[in-house]
């Protein structure tokens, strides 16, 4: 397939805002990892759908393959703490 040079350009462009996107994500990561408690990459967060008597809900639990070295309580600590 041929492209035209226009074709070209947007084609350039397009990556040029992707790629700045990208780096504007990447520093936002190193902020919050930075700044605040992260999880270590082999947790994950599942949602649940629940249903009560007050009907259906979506119930979110965070699993770890081992223990977490902070409790939930400090890491609400922390939160509370970095919010200020």
């Amino acid at each position: 397939m041929v492209k035209t040079q226009q074709q070209q350009l947007d084609l350039a462009n397009r990556i040029a805002q992707v790629q700045a996107l990208i780096d504007e994500i990447s520093i936002e990561i190193e902020k919050i990892q930075a700044n605040s408690p992260v999880a270590p990459p082999t947790c994950s967060l599942i949602r649940f759908r629940a249903k009560g008597k007050g009907g259906a809900y979506w119930y979110y639990k965070w699993q770890s393959p081992q223990p977490m070295e902070l409790g939930r309580e400090d890491l609400l600590e922390e939160a509370s703490r970095t919010r200020d």
